[in-house]
């Protein structure tokens, strides 16, 4: 297909203008997330692709081909709902078979491939069977199978994994990953959970306020924050104000005073003096015994055990702020409430952020 283009565009919903002159490219064949906050846009957007919502300025690209003023039901998109969308008075087969029926096509080539869809979400021998009488996650492997098996360019996803509990999730995300994989259909999967895009995705959107705040592969969202509200979303962090003494280039060293100790961590982008913001990962900040001499002075306040892993609320100094650090290994409960220690802020995967 070429892969889809937003250029330039900017959407209203009831009169309010949810989408400001956005822009982005999805390569094709790759799982695009759009991630962010309820009201960020992100709905509204996967809305516009699919051509339920009317653009007001701006052009949408499906490869060499305009859609802007195309109807939904000639874009070629299959979409997958929240809440399933399955027909209920329809048996499990004739929901899938229901969009090859639609397009005309022979009842021996619905059968075979009403069938093979069936089979790769785990769905053989359900065919006669109603939505009632499935489980969420067996539903929405329905709403899946119908729109892959019409083979469409585009896929569009609207959380549909928020309605299903923690392991049905995994087992559908799981489903989702492989089939996306196999077929190689450009996805654009919308989501507010964060592991989910971390897990699926290609390259992630975050959006905020209508915009996409920053746009990468999920690895590069999560170790690289441009902001201090990509590093908070994505992930957790500890965000600290501190102000800066100096001005420094991306990626230099910036220089701030933390715990009455002079810091240094890098900079995510041109930086003026003064207010900014410090962005420290909890697996990237190291607890060591009280002397060790190579962190600041710190105080454990809370200690979580969670097997593998410990979580610890810190004060650094007297009156400072307060950290939380996870700590793994083998003795990574090996320090109490109360316990004086030294909190390590490498300065490499320590980032800071303008306010």
């Amino acid at each position: 297909m070429g892969g889809i283009s937003i250029e330039d565009v900017s959407v209203s919903y009831a009169g309010n203008r949810v989408i400001e002159r956005l822009s982005l490219t999805i390569p094709n064949g790759s799982f695009f997330t759009l991630l962010g906050p309820s009201g960020c846009g992100k709905t509204t957007l996967l809305r516009m692709l699919a051509g339920f919502l009317p653009v007001e300025s701006g052009r949408i690209r499906f490869g060499e081909t305009d859609v802007t003023e195309t109807p939904p039901h000639r874009r070629d998109i299959g979409m997958v709902f929240q809440d399933y969308a399955l027909f209920p008075d329809k048996t499990v087969f004739d929901n899938v078979a229901y969009g090859l029926r639609a397009r005309k096509r022979d009842e021996a080539t619905i059968r075979r491939k009403t069938g093979e869809y069936l089979e790769r979400v785990g769905l053989s021998g359900f065919e006669a069977r109603r939505p009632a009488e499935l489980s969420g996650g067996q539903r929405q492997r329905v709403a899946l199978a119908r729109a892959l098996v019409i083979a469409p360019r585009l896929l569009l996803m609207d959380e549909p994994l928020s309605n299903l509990d923690a392991k049905l999730r995994v087992q559908v995300r799981e489903t989702i990953h492989d089939l996306q994989r196999e077929s190689a259909i450009t996805t654009v999967f919308v989501t507010h959970d964060q592991e989910e895009a971390l897990a699926l995705s290609d390259a992630i959107g975050l959006m905020r306020a209508g915009k996409i705040e920053q746009m990468g592969p999920p690895g590069e969202i999560y170790a690289a924050p441009v902001s201090s509200y990509v590093a908070d979303f994505v992930g957790a962090a500890n965000v600290v104000a501190i102000r800066l003494a100096g001005g420094v280039e991306a990626g230099g060293p910036a220089r701030f005073r933390l715990a009455n100790q002079d810091i240094a961590a890098r900079a995510v982008s041109w930086l003026n003096e003064g207010e900014a913001w410090l962005l420290a990962r909890p697996e990237d900040i190291l607890l060591l015994p009280t002397g060790s001499g190579s962190g600041l002075a710190a105080t454990i306040l809370r200690r979580q055990y969670l097997g593998s892993r410990t979580h610890y609320r810190v004060r650094l100094g007297d009156d400072g702020p307060v950290l939380t650090v996870e700590c793994t290994g083998a003795d990574h409960a090996r320090f109490a409430p109360g316990e004086s220690v030294e909190a390590v802020l490498e300065p490499a995967r320590t980032l800071v952020a303008p306010r």
